[in-house]
């Protein structure tokens, strides 16, 4: 299901969660691309992406592994968490 190369990033702002696998040079990058940053976390693998989903949102409807699964067959390159 993953594809080791794609790295993540999950970015929380002021209204919202994101998961992302743009490529970012820093978190500077992330903090201008997105109003309200608060802070983010990665570049991450899908897997430690999912392990961190599992132990801070346990009952994250749909699942960790569905909502990355979206992420990486989705055209945009940043979706919102469902939490």
């Amino acid at each position: 299901m993953t594809d080791n190369a794609v790295k993540f990033h999950i970015i929380y702002t002021d209204r919202d969660m994101l998961l992302s696998r743009q490529a970012f040079a820093s978190w500077r990058d992330i903090q201008e691309a997105y109003p309200g940053y608060l802070t983010s976390l990665g570049p991450w693998s899908a897997e430690e992406v999912i392990e961190y989903l599992q132990q801070e949102y346990p009952e994250l409807e749909p699942s960790s592994e569905q909502q990355l699964a979206l992420c990486m067959s989705a055209v945009e390159t940043v979706l919102s968490f469902s939490r």
